[in-house]
């Protein structure tokens, strides 16, 4: 297993992944930080389970919305 180092929300996490899943974390905490950084410019301290569970929730919508849209088109291309 191998170690990577994160910060989300300006918080420092240790994440074990798998060997060469390296780059997907880091760019994955990426968008995690990007969203939690929103958030607390928004509503101000929070606690980290609430910032990252709050950042989860806004990536997870953004993926349905993504999703449905690709589906409504690969329908309309029928």
């Amino acid at each position: 297993m191998s170690e990577v180092e994160i910060s989300v929300g300006g918080r420092k996490y240790s994440i074990v992944c798998n060997p060469g899943e390296e780059p997907d974390v880091l760019a994955a905490s990426e968008e995690l930080d990007k969203e939690a950084n929103i958030i607390l410019k928004s509503i101000g301290k929070v606690s980290d389970v609430r910032v990252l569970l709050m950042a989860g929730l806004m990536l997870g919508g953004r993926l349905k919305s993504i999703e449905k849209d690709l589906n409504d088109k690969s329908k309309d291309g029928k």
